[in-house]
């Protein structure tokens, strides 16, 4: 993927599986474990080494790749190494382009390792970025949770409850919801999408 975070150029998926097979890494496993730390499965489904190792290995092959970076970065800090973590979110949010997605899981580490104005000066760049385009409700939500502001959390999930936003399905998996997930609000976005396990 560009820099810049656009649309890849023709091509560039095959070439990109060709490079895996090449590498010898089997690539059902490589996207089996980028979708299993995307919903944080790895609380003892999923070796969080391998996966480390597995996305280490994605980097070799794209070292540009924005997502890589950030996957990586997500398994660290599901292991709790939040220093390493940031080590791979602020390139990947770099390579990126920025995208305010991106950005919010940077602010997210910012306040869970306590450096809260850095945390609250993205989510104050967010917030502007967002009155001028499209940003997801639950970027903010995910901001507001890293900074325990879980009332404003729930708010702004519920405004992605409004419009059926795609990253709701995590609501119920994901570790990052896991300080509102009781929240009778949310058991109840939760209930009422299906979404309870």
């Amino acid at each position: 993927m560009p820099p810049s975070g656009g649309p890849a150029k023709a091509g560039t998926t095959n070439k990109r599986i060709a490079l895996f097979k090449s590498s010898e890494i089997e690539i059902n496993r490589v996207f089996a474990t980028f979708a299993a730390v995307s919903c944080g499965e790895e609380l003892g489904q999923l070796n969080v080494a391998k996966a480390i190792d597995n996305f280490c290995k994605c980097l070799e092959i794209e070292p540009d790749y924005y997502h890589f970076h950030t996957f990586r970065g997500r398994a660290f800090a599901l292991k709790g190494d939040l220093d390493w973590a940031l080590k791979w979110f602020e390139p990947g949010s770099e390579l990126s382009g920025d995208l305010p997605h991106v950005r919010g899981i940077v602010a997210r580490c910012y306040a869970l390792m306590g450096r809260r104005k850095q945390a609250e000066e993205i989510l104050n760049r967010v917030l502007k970025l967002s009155k001028r385009r499209y940003v997801s409700s639950m970027t903010l939500a995910l901001i507001y949770i890293g900074l325990s502001r879980f009332d404003e959390a729930i708010r702004w999930i519920e405004k992605a409850y409004q419009v059926m936003a795609g990253p709701l399905v995590f609501l119920n998996v994901y570790p990052t919801y896991d300080p509102i997930r009781n929240h009778p609000r949310c058991q109840e976005m939760i209930r009422s999408r299906g979404l309870a396990r």
